[in-house]
């Protein structure tokens, strides 16, 4: 009991654990709220490391015991066993740190690796195009979120005579080639839904899904032993269902990362629209990113392209490329196509050909070596620019872009000279890429001095 304590007092709950890893926990509390309006009860969350404790980062749904909710945490890397009540193990233990508790603290029910979904909503009848192969057609993606399943499917089918009908088929459940008139709805390893038809269809057939419901996103897979907790509330919510029962649905996910997620899902609308929209949601869902470019097709509208870099410049890597992209492809407007790349890296070398004057080889090593300074530092992704903000992206290499800087160079360097520019890349002269997503990277500068031409001179009895 809390209520009345002392403020000497130091009462605890330990949670001990088999495993150092990141987890959550489900406290289903027995009676109503018992926290103060006065001063909320304040916890303190810790974990054991050798005779001690130290503190750690929790996302307390509870808030400090007074209700029903998750408790979740990331894995402390220096968490270490500990023998405590006659068992050896990894503990957490919350601490009384302050506030009133207006009655003792009950608890119901411990559920370990509770799981977080979110609300899904009725998007309604929807029409659709979908393409079979052997019977199996991919759904395509809402932009309003992930499919829960759905009971009736309409297919517009051509009878022998040759005309064309609506004919209904119905969810049927298990595994397996469902029966004549029904369908199956399966997960893909790509995480899309595909529909499984209990007949032959070959090609493409107008469609109507019936009382189609989305979620806000994916949640943890529903596995034997854990429980599905609501912990996002919508005003005029009704019921609540799993967005994603169907074969199991998707891993779980962190606490972190499940409250990054749906921050972002609710900051934007219920689409992506702008260049901003795309910035402020990539973002959010993965703030790791130190750049994002949003580069519109220049000839296909519908098309866009989002350039991101990974932290420090580093390749954000295939994968989580792809997850950003179906991302973003949920929540683009229906016909938008959504590309989320890397930048185009072009490595190129600059020669500076310089005719009328004469350098020493030192005097040419500190002028390529000051070019190079300068280029380098105009060229960096993320504080170079005219703006500091990063290099602009580009679709072609061009000399232009380097005669000012190649000029103040040679001026700087007290030369009296001539100068032609040459760029050397493994992108042929003259050619462009088709949008620019192309990020100039210079591997060196090269001085090429020239030696001026005689003139000529006639003379009696032919040319000197």
């Amino acid at each position: 009991e809390l209520a009345g304590l002392a403020s000497h007092s130091r009462p605890a709950v330990y949670l001990g654990w088999d495993r150092p890893e990141a987890a959550s926990l489900y406290w289903q509390a027995a009676g109503g709220a018992v926290g103060s309006a006065a001063e909320q009860p304040r916890l303190e969350w810790e974990f054991s490391i050798e005779d001690s404790f130290r503190q750690l980062a929790v996302v307390d749904g509870t808030e400090a015991f007074t209700r029903s909710g998750t408790i979740s945490w990331e894995g402390p890397g220096a968490w270490q066993r500990r023998r405590l009540f006659g068992r050896e193990l990894y503990w957490v233990r919350a601490s009384w740190a302050g506030g009133l508790y207006q009655a003792p603290v009950s608890v119901e029910g411990l559920v370990p690796c509770g799981v977080e979904v979110i609300e899904g909503h009725t998007v309604g009848q929807q029409p659709a195009m979908l393409h079979f192969s052997e019977s199996a057609a991919v759904l395509p993606p809402h932009p309003e979120g992930d499919f829960e399943p759905f009971a009736g499917l309409s297919l517009l089918l051509s009878s022998s005579g040759g005309r064309t009908a609506w004919k209904t088929l119905r969810a049927q459940s298990g595994s397996g080639v469902p029966e004549p008139d029904r369908f199956r709805l399966r997960r893909r390893a790509d995480g899309g839904v595909e529909v499984v038809v209990g007949e032959e269809l070959q090609g493409q057939v107008k469609a109507r899904i019936e009382g189609l419901r989305a979620g806000i996103g994916r949640a943890g897979g529903n596995i034997g032993g854990r429980l599905d907790v609501l912990e996002y509330e919508a005003a005029g919510l009704d019921s609540i269902s799993h967005p994603v029962a169907i074969l199991g649905g998707c891993g779980t996910e962190s606490a972190a990362s499940f409250q990054r997620r749906l921050a972002a899902e609710s900051s934007i609308g219920p689409a992506v629209v702008s260049g901003a929209d795309y910035r402020d949601l990539l973002r959010a869902l993965d703030p790791r990113l130190s750049r994002i470019e949003v580069v519109p097709h220049p000839l296909r509208p519908a098309e866009v392209w989002v350039v991101v870099w990974g932290a420090g410049c580093e390749h954000p890597g295939a994968q989580r490329l792809r997850k950003l992209e179906r991302c973003l492809q949920q929540r683009a407007p229906l016909g938008t196509i959504v590309h989320v790349v890397e930048p185009l890296r072009l490595p190129f070398t600059l020669v500076l050909g310089l005719s009328g004057g004469e350098l020493s080889r030192g005097q040419e090593d500190e002028l390529a070596a000051s070019l190079s300074e300068v280029l380098e530092k105009d060229l960096d992704p993320l504080t170079g620019g005219s703006s500091g903000d990063g290099a602009a992206l580009v679709a072609e290499l061009s000399v232009g872009d380097f005669q000012a800087r190649a000029a103040a160079a040679v001026s700087g360097a007290d030369v009296t000279a001539e100068l032609a520019l040459r760029i050397e890349s493994t992108l042929a002269d003259g050619a462009s890429l088709e949008l620019p997503i192309g990020l100039p990277v210079l591997d060196s500068v090269t001085i090429e001095m020239r030696l001026a031409e005689k003139p000529v001179v006639v003379k009696a009895g032919g040319i000197r």
